[in-house]
């Protein structure tokens, strides 16, 4: 369901499938600060996927890591591996 998010959604610019979905009669209707809502909305359901597949390439590339290999055979559990190993690598700052 993902991918096929992201086929759609690479055909057309998020930009201007946006913009074509905020020229809806309902859209039009909406006072300024309710468009600008309505426009993070819009563009916030178009770009989803895309930083979900990311997302998901990343914790592919962390769970092929040897360590991961290493936690769960000393009996860690998938939930504990992903907040103490998995989660961590998403960041994008480590402190």
């Amino acid at each position: 369901m993902l991918s096929q998010f992201n086929v759609i959604f690479s055909a057309i610019p998020a930009l201007i499938f946006s913009i074509i979905l905020l020229k809806m009669d309902f859209f039009l209707a909406l006072d300024k600060r309710q468009s600008i809502i309505a426009f993070v909305l819009v563009l916030t359901f178009v770009g989803w996927a895309k930083l979900a597949t990311l997302v998901m390439e990343r914790v592919r590339e962390v769970l092929n890591k040897p360590f991961i290999t290493a936690e769960s055979a000393i009996g860690k559990g998938k939930l504990r591996i992903a907040l103490e190993n998995v989660l961590p690598h998403l960041a994008p700052f480590r402190f």
